[in-house]
């Protein structure tokens, strides 16, 4: 009889472990899994130089760039294809970039040069993953 009580409470912790694993893992479902608490379209940006590049994603609310729940920069639209993106708080990428509109589905893409204040040209593309 104390075998079965025994394996009974284990069976019961082993259904409660489940249970809140399977909670944790729904809390990190989603567009803000990982902390972020910025509302807007998430950007996911790539910028090249010859052998260098860096990546990463923005969020992006009423023309104002976040990384990270920080404002970094704006954007400023110059019509349905046309956009000017203002970087000036996030250091791998401060500058201007002028881009254009080259893909709608599944996903808006735009590219364009960004020329960083130090002068030098990269390339970026930048997808608008949700809206």
């Amino acid at each position: 009889m104390s075998s079965r009580v025994l394996l009974s409470a284990i069976l019961g912790l082993l259904v409660l472990s489940a249970a809140a694993a399977g909670q944790d893992i729904k809390k990190k479902k989603g567009p803000n899994r990982d902390g972020d608490t910025v509302v807007g379209a998430i950007w996911g940006f790539t910028a090249t130089k010859d052998s260098e590049k860096v990546a990463g994603r923005f969020r992006v609310h009423k023309h104002v760039v976040y990384h990270d729940g920080k404002k970094v920069g704006t954007v400023d639209p110059k019509g349905a294809n046309d956009t000017t993106l203002i970087v000036t708080g996030y250091p791998k990428l401060n500058g201007k970039a002028v881009l254009h509109r080259v893909k709608v589905n599944p996903w808006v893409v735009w590219r364009g040069d960004l020329v960083r204040e130090d002068g030098s040209k990269w390339n970026i593309s930048v997808e608008v993953k949700n809206r």
